[in-house]
């Protein structure tokens, strides 16, 4: 039987960033995925931008988010030796109706973050509008890439196991917990994204997962300098390959593209650019999103050794690395508490898990 201190259920985003965590803190970990179960991590756009658009302001707590984020993927840049964000300026479309806003934009807190307000500007391949506004601290995190080069570290060191959690085959003691008769572990960190719904002591009306489609397009004569915004973000691939999305769904939630969604993300492109373009992929994933829009972490209120990070959506480059390392602090010493915006407990009191 294979013992560890904590078994992380779950390598996507979350998942992974708290391997990289546990890993820099020295506490002994084992992650487990099950290679059936889709994350939305593999169809994300993996986007970071420090502002919101439908009415101009702060994306929350920039201040504090945007120093760790950079600094997280920069360390993990520096260790592996391989390149996974990417800043890029976004080219936000301004219309007559949100200019004195934008105007206006230079005088408040979103001023550090406008790099430009350019009236009557232009980029190849995408319509006139009144104004062009340039934002910097932009880009987004190439997660594929990362997922893929923490699961070899991962495998190489002996901490990653293929296989599906089986919650009927858990036993839960007081300090220690046998999972499918294969592993004993003194805590589990459930990091399962949308799957979290079919967990025994994390559900939750809290949790409202929705689903999300993006298209992969080839556009040769779109202009590749800028990730473009209006209803939907254009983001580019090189090559003249571009991702577009993003569609919000709850019904169905489940992961197969649909032609709903196809038309939707059609009609908002054709509304934002003039040039000829090819569909060569339409992808679907289901977030794990929150009631408020913050991500959940911390232990179950009544089985102590039983943790969830979660809920990360839309954000997830951005908040991923400030909740991981805040719920690695409060694993290395009690008296550290969980940020009340994220700990889990903000909600009411977690149903009665079912007992296996």
């Amino acid at each position: 039987m294979k013992k560890t201190e904590i078994l992380i259920v779950g390598h996507g985003l979350a998942g992974s960033l708290m391997a990289w965590e546990l890993q820099q803190a020295g506490i002994d970990f084992m992650v487990m995925n099950a290679p059936q179960i889709p994350r939305s991590s593999d169809v994300a756009g993996g986007l970071f931008n420090p502002l919101m658009f439908r009415k101009l302001r702060l994306a929350q707590m920039v201040e504090d988010l945007w120093p760790v984020m950079q600094a997280t993927y920069t360390a993990i840049e520096k260790h592996y030796g391989i390149k996974l964000m990417h800043h890029i300026l976004s080219a936000k479309m301004v219309y007559d109706k949100e200019l004195v806003e934008w105007e206006q934009g230079h005088e408040k807190k979103t001023a550090p973050y406008i790099h430009a307000l350019i009236k009557g500007a232009s980029v190849k391949g995408l319509k006139n509008v009144t104004a062009l506004g340039f934002i910097s601290s932009s880009g987004y995190l190439d997660i594929v890439k990362w997922l893929e080069i923490s699961k070899k570290g991962l495998v190489e060191k002996g901490q990653f196991i293929e296989g599906e959690l089986v919650y009927a085959k858990m036993k839960n003691f007081k300090d220690k917990i046998f999972i499918n008769n294969t592993i004993e572990a003194s805590k589990i960190i459930f990091c399962e994204g949308a799957a979290v719904i079919k967990n025994p002591w994390f559900q939750a009306d809290w949790l409202t997962p929705n689903k999300g489609e993006l298209l992969e397009i080839q556009a040769p004569d779109l202009d590749e300098k800028y990730i473009l915004r209006d209803e939907v973000f254009i983001l580019p691939l090189g090559h003249h390959r571009f991702k577009v999305g993003a569609t919000y769904s709850h019904d169905p939630v489940d992961t197969l593209p649909s032609e709903d969604g196809r038309k939707e993300l059609k009609a908002k492109l054709d509304k934002m650019i003039s040039v000829s373009y090819k569909i060569t992929q339409h992808y679907a994933g289901v977030r794990p999103a929150i009631k408020d829009r913050m991500p959940v972490l911390g232990p179950h209120v009544n089985r102590e050794n039983l943790f969830i990070f979660n809920g990360l959506g839309s954000r997830g480059v951005v908040l991923a690395p400030y909740c991981a390392k805040a719920l690695v602090k409060s694993l290395l010493s009690n008296n550290e508490p969980i940020p009340a915006f994220v700990n889990v407990r903000r909600f009411a009191q977690l149903p009665h898990p079912i007992v296996y």
